[in-house]
């Protein structure tokens, strides 16, 4: 029998608190990262809709599902890799803005080539599943129309014209929270600092594209080899630790094993392992694992003395 354990939906968890979105990034980041350079897949497919959870010993796990569009990568990096279907790589609401407008330019055209979808563009849809979160979800206690002005923010990701679409999300994560004309939740406008590290690293990182993209035609020009340049983490900008590194100090909250906490209490020593976020201990102490003598019944040792008399070799008399 295979037994399964049960995961609940995200839209059930962040229903009702918030603090627990970057907790769900973190760990995201994690599997992803994982999934890319250990077991050589993209997922291609991060959505509100794909990202479960579950409740174990009072912590939260995270889930990474439905792999329908995933792809397992080349060894050779420098293969090129396509999906096979010409449908767009992700759901619209959640994709990474370059994917859509690529989309949108390619669309009706029959020399059909998407742009290649890589690891920063999964990191960048966990950015999206955040700020939906935030908007469609934290509207507990507001007034119809301050809940009609968040909905209306996330319901522009999901037009039919793809340019504007595209357009609007660059816009939005490289500018707009900076000046505050997206409105969040108020439980959740202590995240605001933790967004703007997180459109920070966007703004610079598309920067960066574009400055490598006017190098490439200066190259081309000039008949000279273009600048190296990698791609999936735009040099080094956009990857996992660069990321935590970002976000880290702007979480305000975050979860630590109950037996992790109970042992940097116990030990001294470990005090200066210990860190705080937002009046929350963070502790990188790891449990000790407890051992527990089993006691035989008189039965019990009977037998046990039995088989071990058994096994013992018996002396030869000379």
């Amino acid at each position: 029998m295979i037994v399964y354990a049960r995961y609940s939906s995200i839209k059930e968890l962040f229903s009702h608190q918030c603090e627990l979105i970057p907790v769900m990034v973190e760990q995201m980041l994690n599997c992803l990262h994982d999934l890319r350079y250990k077991a050589n897949m993209l997922h291609r497919d991060v959505s509100v809709n794909n990202i479960m959870y579950e409740k174990r010993g009072g912590m939260y796990y995270f889930i990474l599902i439905d792999f329908d569009m995933a792809v397992v990568l080349p060894k050779d990096g420098n293969t090129p890799y396509t999906s096979s279907s010409r449908h767009r790589t992700g759901t619209l609401p959640f994709m990474a803005y370059e994917l859509i407008r690529d989309a949108a330019n390619t669309a009706g055209k029959g020399d059909w080539k998407p742009i290649k979808h890589l690891l920063r563009h999964d990191f960048q849809s966990l950015f999206w599943v955040s700020l939906w979160c935030i908007l469609v979800l934290l509207t507990d206690g507001l007034s119809r129309d301050e809940t009609e002005a968040l909905l209306s923010k996330a319901k522009l990701w999901e037009g039919s014209n793809l340019e504007y679409v595209a357009d609007h999300k660059q816009v939005l994560c490289t500018g707009d929270l900076f000046n505050q004309k997206i409105q969040l939740p108020p439980v959740a406008e202590g995240l605001r600092r933790w967004l703007l590290n997180w459109t920070q690293l966007l703004d610079d990182a598309n920067g960066t594209v574009k400055r490598h993209i006017r190098q490439v035609q200066i190259a081309a020009l000039t008949h000279q080899p273009p600048p190296p340049f990698d791609e999936e983490t735009v040099d080094g900008l956009i990857t996992r630790d660069t990321l935590l590194a970002a976000l880290s100090p702007a979480m305000p909250f975050k979860q630590i094993d109950p037996t992790t906490k109970e042992v940097a209490a116990q030990e001294p020593n470990h005090g200066a392992d210990v860190d705080r976020i937002g009046g929350h201990p963070i502790a990188s102490a790891k449990p000790k694992r407890q051992t527990r003598k089993k006691v035989l019944t008189k039965e019990q040792s009977t037998v046990r003395a039995g088989i071990l008399s058994r096994l013992r070799p018996r002396k030869t008399i000379p």
